[in-house]
């Protein structure tokens, strides 16, 4: 992976973490990110992810229909998507979109890993 990556990942036992480099997602990254984030998904084989939203300011819509579709493919294969840290004007397009009935907002990205513990 290069520095080049918009995307960081982190491993925390059979946890992963993913981030973001910059503050925005925008038009022309959107199918590099999409093709970078699924390569991701699918690379995982029980797949616990979190997502760290820290630092966006700006999304397109589209990018709330990959969250969604992520958490489809992880969900598909048993595994479990948490976010963390989502600003809270981003929070506000998940409670419009009626999307933070599937998605909860940790506060960090260790109490969304530690979260998956709830699960078992």
């Amino acid at each position: 992976m290069t520095h080049a990556d918009p995307v960081t990942v982190d491993v925390h036992g059979d946890v992963t973490v993913i981030g973001f480099r910059h503050d925005r997602v925008q038009g022309p990254e959107v199918p590099g990110l999409i093709e970078r984030l699924m390569t991701i998904v699918e690379s995982l084989e029980a797949p616990r992810l979190v997502i760290s939203l820290a630092g966006l300011e700006y999304v397109p819509s589209s990018f709330l229909g990959l969250i969604v579709v992520i958490n489809r493919c992880v969900t598909a294969r048993g595994g479990r998507v948490r976010l963390a840290r989502v600003p809270p004007k981003l929070w506000q397009a998940f409670t419009l979109s009626r999307l933070d009935r599937v998605f909860r907002d940790y506060a960090t990205e260790q109490e969304a890993v530690v979260s998956f513990a709830d699960d078992e």
